[in-house]
């Protein structure tokens, strides 16, 4: 089992890049193969994914500069979003890249089916468990006059952390108290 999970490790940039290049491939100008409903959707999904990759990774870098963190339930979502649509945009790249009328040499058709195979793989034994292991349960609480957010980081046994509430989609980055239980209930 190590050694498949180090294999997709090492594979997954290499099969990355490869799907890229045959995404880009397909939306070139000159192909007429994949009909233009199939390079649309497959220039949205490129899109989307893009968005929520910047906006994931380029909004965390600024908020941690202004002293914010993402919201629990907006890193998830974000997230989640990323998965699905490297999954859809994986299948739809196959099908513009397979479409009839397209010829390609079988070891690029090799190549491309095992990158595809590889990225896959990655996204069913590492993304989705990966995604349902690090949510983090959050509410939102009053405590002295000040409304904190209170995230659980423990897996079997409560480990709380509090943050400042800065809104639905934010919150401080530093937290302002840890501890087993609870404000609230002591």
């Amino acid at each position: 089992m190590d050694r498949l999970l180090s294999c997709f490790l090492y594979a997954a940039p290499l099969a990355a890049a490869v799907m890229l290049s045959t995404a880009v491939y397909c939306l070139l100008p000159g192909r007429t193969a994949c009909g233009k409903r199939s390079r649309r959707l497959l220039m949205l999904t490129l899109g989307l994914l893009a968005a929520a990759l910047v906006l994931r990774l380029a909004g965390s870098w600024v908020l941690a500069a202004c002293g914010l963190a993402w919201r629990g339930w907006v890193c998830s979502l974000l997230g989640l979003a990323c998965l699905l649509l490297a999954g859809v945009g994986i299948f739809q790249t196959l099908d513009c890249w397979l479409a009839p009328g397209c010829v390609h040499r079988l070891p690029t058709q090799i190549l491309v089916g095992i990158s595809a195979l590889t990225l896959l793989g990655v996204l069913v034994t590492l993304g989705l468990p990966g995604w349902f292991l690090s949510q983090c349960p959050e509410r939102v609480l009053d405590w002295e006059g000040q409304t904190l957010v209170q995230v659980d980081h423990g897996f079997l046994d409560p480990d709380y952390s509090y943050y400042l509430y800065c809104g639905p989609l934010v919150r401080g980055a530093e937290p302002v108290e840890a501890g087993e239980t609870p404000p609230v209930f002591q």
